[in-house]
């Protein structure tokens, strides 16, 4: 492809307007500012669309004496501003369609003018009247109404608010409710009342009490690092004179939690004790 003069003086897409003379580009008439090169590249692809042009077709013509990589770099710069002033995406592509590896193409409908040689909407040749009115409707056809963008947005939302709180429901499923406390029978089982051993969990959450124990068990269940974050929590609130065995529940529980746990079951016992001494 070589450096020649453009095809047509004057090329219409859309709402816009291109004059390769003086090297103007407008849109309903207003001007919009385009730089040198990135002109260059509409050019290239206003002469031929439909049809794919090569990066190399593209050197040939605007950046023959660059140097590989600051060809590569500048053409990628030019087709983005490009984009931006048409208002266009890569990822949808209304006007420049990029194909990966190999070039681009001018995929919207294009009418020349003053009757010249550039490709029509098929991108196959000959020429086309203009019909501003019925290019600018089709323009806007093409783009979704706000309307429409608020409704995607409005049930964006809810799938996000619906999606949220399937996963809290999700998460209080796993934690299991405090049990509410009772009132208790106690009732002497022994003739001294002494009891050997014994282990409470009315209410409690994420462990099971064991007074006069001097050790603790945690569920093999639980991984390892788990584990040990538990047991180095259980030496600071756990009291000398008692044992607890932890439950899996227990798996990520905060600190406080466990010592609320402690602290309710404790005074669960003693209120037991207080209780078996009156029998």
């Amino acid at each position: 492809m070589g450096d020649k003069e453009h095809l047509v003086a004057l090329i219409r897409f859309g709402v816009f307007e291109v004059d390769a003379r003086s090297g103007e580009v407008r849109k309903a008439g207003v001007r919009i500012k385009l730089q040198d090169q990135p002109f260059k590249v509409l050019l290239t692809l206003l002469d031929h669309p439909g049809e794919v042009i090569t990066r190399e077709d593209l050197r040939a013509r605007i950046w023959p004496n660059e140097s590989f990589g600051d060809f590569d770099h500048a053409m990628n710069v030019a087709v983005a501003k490009l984009r931006t002033a048409l208002g266009d995406a890569a990822d949808t592509p209304r006007y420049v369609e990029t194909l990966h590896r190999r070039g681009y193409r001018f995929i919207f409908p294009v009418v020349p003018v003053n009757g010249g040689s550039a490709a029509g909407s098929n991108g196959k040749g000959g020429t086309t009247e203009s019909d501003p009115a019925a290019e600018s409707a089709a323009f806007l056809a093409s783009r979704p109404s706000k309307r429409s963008r608020s409704v995607w947005a409005a049930i964006a939302i809810v799938a996000a608010t619906t999606l949220g709180t399937a996963v809290w429901l999700r998460w209080r499923e796993r934690v299991p409710a405090p049990v509410p406390g009772k009132e208790m029978q106690i009732s002497r089982v022994t003739n001294s009342g002494n009891v050997a051993s014994v282990s409470i969990s009315p209410d409690g959450r994420y462990l099971v009490y064991v007074p006069g124990a001097s050790s603790t068990g945690i569920s093999r269940k639980l991984p390892d690092t788990e584990r040990q974050r538990l047991k180095e929590i259980l030496r600071e609130v756990v009291p000398s004179d008692a044992g607890v065995i932890i439950r899996t529940a227990s798996e990520g529980v905060k600190e406080d939690d466990i010592r609320t746990d402690v602290s309710r079951l404790q005074e669960r016992w003693s209120q037991i004790e207080t209780k078996a001494s009156m029998c």
